[in-house]
Order: C-alpha cells, then sequence, then structure tokens
C-alpha cells in the first residue's frame, strides 16, 4: 500500500523525499530487510522510475548517509551556537546522538559492512567527527574543563579505535548499545576532566539517572 501517492513537482522533491523514507526504514527495520520493491510500492511510484533516480539499493543507501550527516551537521552547528562551554556542548551532542539510535536496529550496524561503499562513506563520517573533536579538546583545556597534561591527539586515534572496534564486535548484542556507548564515552571523558569539568559530567550523570528512575 502506497503511503505517498501524491504527484511531485519535481524529479528533485522525489529523491528528496525517496531518501527520507528510506532512511528511515533502513534505521527501523535494518538494510537487509528493506528492498527497493518496498520504497516504490510505499511511495506509490513505479521501480522504473525508482531505478532511473537510484540505479541499485547501495547507491540509494550511500545518498541516505549523506543526508543523514547533513542533518547532523546542521544539528552540531545549533548546539555550538547554544551551548556555554564545551563540557556542555559534548553532553547535548550525546544527548542527541542517543536519540537518534534509538530509532536504529542493532543489524543495522552489521548491514551496512556488507555495502563497501556504504560502509566507507559511513567510516569517513566517523572519522571526520573524531577529528572535529580534537578541536573542541583544545577548546575544553582553555576553557579549564580538560586537563592540559593530555595528549589529544593520541586520545584522538584512541577513540576513532575504539568506534571501529565496536562495529566488529557482538558486545551490542550482550548488553545494550546505548549502555556501551554511554560506558565508552562517560569513562574517556572522566579521565581528561579537570575537577570543574567532571562536576558538569558528574552533574549530567545524576540528572540523568533520576530522570531514568521517573
Amino acid at each position: 500500500m502506497a503511503l505517498h501517492s501524491t504527484k511531485y513537482s519535481s524529479r528533485e522533491e522525489l529523491k528528496a523525499l525517496i531518501v527520507m523514507l528510506s532512511m528511515k526504514e533502513f534505521a527501523e527495520k535494518g538494510i537487509k530487510n528493506v528492498t527497493m520493491d518496498n520504497v516504490s510500492s510505499m511511495l506509490g511510484i513505479s521501480k522504473r522510475t525508482l531505478y532511473e533516480i537510484f540505479p541499485d539499493k547501495e547507491t540509494l543507501l550511500v545518498s541516505c548517509l549523506e543526508a543523514s550527516e547533513l542533518e547532523s551537521q546542521k544539528k552540531l552547528k545549533e548546539v555550538l551556537e547554544s551551548s556555554k562551554n564545551v563540557m556542555e556542548m559534548v553532553l547535548h551532542v550525546y544527548q542527541l546522538t542517543i536519540t537518534r539510535l534509538q530509532s536504529v536496529n542493532p543489524s543495522f550496524l552489521d548491514e551496512i559492512t556488507k555495502y563497501p561503499k556504504a560502509y566507507n562513506l559511513y567510516l569517513s563520517n566517523r572519522e571526520a567527527s573524531a577529528s572535529r573533536a580534537f578541536h573542541y579538546f583544545q577548546d575544553g583545556v582553555n576553557q579549564g574543563l580538560f586537563r592540559s597534561d593530555v595528549n589529544y591527539q593520541i586520545v584522538n586515534e584512541l577513540i576513532r579505535g575504539q568506534f571501529r572496534l565496536l562495529l566488529h564486535t557482538d558486545v551490542y548484542r550482550t548488553y545494550s548499545f546505548f549502555d556501551v556507548l554511554e560506558a565508552i564515552i562517560f569513562t574517556f571523558l572522566r579521565g581528561i576532566c579537570t575537577e570543574e569539568g567532571a562536576r558538569i559530567l558528574d552533574e549530567f550523570i545524576e540528572n540523568r539517572r533520576n530522570s531514568r528512575k521517573e
């Protein structure tokens, strides 16, 4: 049954809608469980029309990842503009990440490795994110929130390695993916925090725990 059967004013409008719908479907159901037939049916368009815009499933997946990254960059900019300091920014980004991942099927992380172009783009986006983080570390040092006696080049490489390793283990099948992510981020942050930075972090964690009890 078509969920979107209206006429489209332009090919670009249709392309944008295909990407928006497909990314939601890939995230919620996993990549394997979403077919090009499913996408064309939900949009109320022919498979021929869909294949004229996206010649194969991987091309569609790549476009979805590109759109998702642009949206992430937009939200990051908003967070940067509204945050009082780097620690507040990091914790806001963490909350946004958790919110986004709540709608992602764990199988997505497994299945994306079967699509080389999409997987390389996924890794590239994560690498770029880690590279940007290096500049935030220095800002945190200048703000007195992160320690000045830490080599953040090394730390940055360790973070990248940690997330690459996470993609190739099934630890998130034994434990909640959110618990795994929280353990990585909070342990890492506590290790580089000054007393003031740790105070802000502990306050955030305490508020988070209290909200879970409610």
